[in-house]
Formats: C-alpha cells, structure tokens, sequence
C-alpha cells in the first residue's frame, strides 16, 4: 500500500508546508482572512467531523469481538466482559458528540446545557446503533472477522495513537487559539514551545479535530476486505472528508494553518507506520492490489 517513494513524497511536502509556514505572518494572515464562526459548512464538520473515528473504533471492537474463540468459554465470557461495554460507549459516544459540539461556545470553548429533549434523543438512538452492531457481529460469519483481526487492531491503535500523540503536543506546545487573539501581537509561530497550556484556548498546536478526522483514511483498509468497493472513490472521500474538516477549524477559528497541517500528517504517518509494522511488506503489497 505504500513504497518508500510514496512516504518520501509525503515527508517532502510536509517540511515544505511547515517550512513555509515557519516565516513571514500569512499564518495568521490566512488563518485571519478566513474566519467566520457563522460558517453553516464549517460549524457541520465541526459537529460531525470526528464521528467517522468514533464509527472506527465501534467496528475495530466488533470485529474483534465478532473473532473471538467462543468455543473457549473463559474467552468468550472474557470478551463479552470487555467488549460489551465498548460497543455501548462508542455508540453513545457517535450520537452524543454532534450534540456536545452543538452546545460548544467558540469564544470561550466551554459548553453549555443540553436541553433534555436532545439527551433523551442521544441515548436513544445511542441504543439502536449499539443493537445494530449487536445484530451484525452475530451475523457475519466468524471467518470473515478473524480475516479483518489485523485491520481491527490498526483501526483501534490508529484513533487512540493519534489522540494520545496530539493531546501530548497541545499541553507541550501551549499555543494560543486564533479566537482568543486581538491582534497579531499575541501570535506565536507554530515552532515556538509556550507551555504547558493553560487551559483549553492554548490548546491550538496541533489540530485534534483535523487528527482525529484524517482517520477516515483507515476506511481504505477496511473496504478493501469487500470486492465490489472502488477503493479510489474511499480514497478520495476520506482525503475530502480531512481536509474539510481542518478548513472548519481554521474558518471557525479554533486553529491556524499550521495546526490542521501538522493534525492531519500526524495521522497520515502514524497509518503508514501501523499499516507497515501490522501487515508487513508482503501482505502490504497484496493490499496495495487490490
């Protein structure tokens, strides 16, 4: 799936950007330029954006859920144990985060109260998605879980990754949001290190949301397993579906360039080293042929 030519390209274009970015203000010019918090497209990604990662690790549990030996019946009580519990939470994790973001103030970052209406709906709908992947796991055949083990485990070890990898650099970095500023005077270059961070509004360094929503990528792999899918056409959405949601960022304010850039690489690399070290070059290839 991927050759040494291809990670080359991608690690060139990256210090290019950054390098870039690294002189002169058009950072925060563009970033600047750009802002409009009433964004309609802007405030749906922003919503929305990071549910397909939440919807990978949903199917990463079930796959491996679905693969257990239920023949061993310590292992099979043992999955339900630890499985179970992850299949609910990531279901009322999908319906509830549109929500969470709904109700976020942009301004100051912080939520505010949820109308129970909306609560109510969440948990609903968080109960029929947990009873569809219920449904699904005992009605796929087995075999077809344990053929999708590997897949599973880089879908779960890519989203936590990357989430743990971004929320390390943001308390490191420190950098102030483009909301909180009131001219270019409080403006820090992406290479300078302020932290740790105060709070939530010195969280800009890098893009969590653009991280976590550049996970689409996976969905590649996962289709991948399914004859009839045009592996292209993934391709192209999950890319579209990234860099959509980082404009959002920028466009809302929450981030500069520099940070939706370096969130989304972040998650791009740490695919193509899972994928590498998961799969290993042979089957890597037979990926790639598919």
């Amino acid at each position: 799936m991927f050759n040494r030519k291809t990670i080359l390209t991608f690690a060139l274009v990256f210090v290019v950007l950054m390098t870039f970015l690294a002189f002169g203000t058009f950072d925060y010019n563009f970033s600047h330029s750009i802002i409009n918090t009433d964004s309609i497209w802007a405030n749906f990604f922003n919503q929305f954006g990071e549910i397909p990662a939440i919807l990978l690790l949903l199917i990463g549990i079930t796959i491996l859920f679905g693969a257990r030996k239920k023949e061993i019946l310590w292992r099979n009580i043992l999955s339900h144990v630890l499985a179970v519990p992850f299949i609910a939470l990531f279901s009322y994790a999908i319906t509830s985060m549109p929500v969470r973001y709904m109700y976020e103030n942009h301004v100051t970052g912080l939520g505010e109260d949820v109308p129970q209406v909306l609560n109510i709906t969440t948990i609903i709908l968080a109960i029929i998605l947990f009873i569809i992947a219920m449904f699904i796991e005992r009605k796929i055949d087995d075999s077809k879980f344990k053929e999708m083990r590997k897949a599973a485990i880089l879908f779960i070890l890519l989203v936590v990754g990357e989430i743990i990898l971004v929320t390390v650099l943001k308390e490191i970095w420190g950098r102030p949001r483009m909301r909180i500023l009131e001219s270019i005077d409080g403006f820090k270059m992406w290479y300078e290190i302020n932290g740790p961070a105060l709070n939530n509004n010195y969280k800009s360094f890098p893009s969590g949301h653009t991280s976590t929503a550049f996970t689409v990528i996976a969905y590649t792999l996962f289709f991948s397993y399914f004859k009839n899918v045009n592996k292209k056409i993934v391709l192209i959405i999950a890319i579209t579906w990234g860099v959509l949601v980082a404009l959002s960022r920028v466009v809302l304010g929450a981030h500069f360039l520099s940070d939706v850039i370096t969130g989304g690489y972040i998650t791009i690399f740490l695919f193509i080293i899972l994928t590498i070290l998961i799969f290993g070059s042979s089957e890597n290839d037979k990926l790639s042929q598919s």
